[in-house]
């Protein structure tokens, strides 16, 4: 199943990347994964560090991405929270060992096609 479907108000793929705790070392790699076939490769992959946005900037940029893949934490949960699954926007989180925490059970309630991914290297420490 493709994690992207097609609606012209989605502008990208949204990243969202870590520049504190829970970094992905391997980020390089999860971006070019993210433009293969499971992802709509005629959009292009926005990366973010959303700590360094303001609020309202954030939801903007979440408010038009087609996907949001990012590892477990506040980003994600507060991406969940501004999508609309009704709309056809999904969510992939990257979670810890011990995930994936509450953000699931959220983006589901929000109606969104949401797929996880477990980090073997990742753990829960903040």
């Amino acid at each position: 199943q493709q994690l992207c479907q097609r609606n012209s108000s989605y502008m990208y793929i949204l990243f969202l990347s870590r520049s504190r705790s829970r970094r992905l070392h391997n980020e390089h790699e999860v971006l070019s994964a993210v433009s293969g076939e499971k992802f709509d490769p005629l959009l292009p992959v926005l990366s973010v560090d959303l700590g360094r946005l303001s609020f309202l900037r954030q939801y903007r940029l979440v408010s038009k991405a087609s996907v949001v893949v990012g590892m477990h934490g506040g980003g994600m949960w507060n991406a969940a929270r501004w999508m609309d699954g009704s709309s056809g926007q999904s969510m992939l989180e990257i979670h810890p060992v011990k995930g994936p925490g509450t953000t699931c059970t959220l983006a589901k309630l929000m109606g969104l096609n949401y797929s996880a991914i477990t980090c073997s290297l990742c753990t829960k420490d903040r």
